[in-house]
């Protein structure tokens, strides 16, 4: 199922737009801090939301795509509500906006580094443990019963051959 907006909109939609009338706070302590919670945020839209409504899509269940996307857009707002002082490179006039940009891009690549660690060493105790026993499994079950049969059918030499070229790739 791919993305249906008569489907999401069933579901009560979420506003990403946030007000703007509030007293900003701009020193780079606080732009470090709100960089680091809008980037949390976003991982947890991206990677909760978006991660189910990716699943919900690729096998057909329809409730899983929505609750992502509905998760997915109320993560992005609170983001929002974690804005920058000075959003862009060009909202910059000055030294102090040039710091405060800094302290927020900082604060928010921190949280995508923090989470990338994460996920990649989560991945890859997954991968050592779990993934090698499954693709023994596989091997053993698909290609080993092939490499039998074609070795009945011919000699010792060529068998060996054979044998030799399939260790090179495994």
């Amino acid at each position: 199922m791919l993305y249906s907006e008569n489907l999401y909109a069933s579901r009560k939609p979420t506003s990403l737009r946030v007000s703007k009338d509030r007293e900003e706070d701009t020193n780079p302590l606080s732009e470090i801090g709100k960089g680091f919670s809008a980037g949390i945020d976003q991982l947890q839209g991206l990677i909760g939301g978006g991660g189910k409504a990716l699943a919900g899509s690729l096998f057909g269940n329809d409730e899983w795509f929505v609750d992502g996307m509905q998760y997915y857009n109320e993560q992005m707002t609170d983001a929002m509500r974690n804005e920058a002082a000075v959003g862009s490179l060009e909202e910059i006039d000055g030294f102090v906006d040039g710091v405060n940009y800094t302290a927020y891009i900082i604060g928010n690549l921190g949280s995508s580094l923090l989470g990338g660690g994460i996920s990649g060493a989560a991945g890859g105790a997954i991968a050592k443990g779990g993934l090698k026993k499954i693709a023994a499994k596989a091997m053993d079950k698909a290609i080993k019963p092939s490499a039998e049969k074609l070795a009945k059918r011919m000699d010792k030499k060529d068998a060996k051959l054979y044998w030799e070229e399939i260790q090179k790739y495994y």
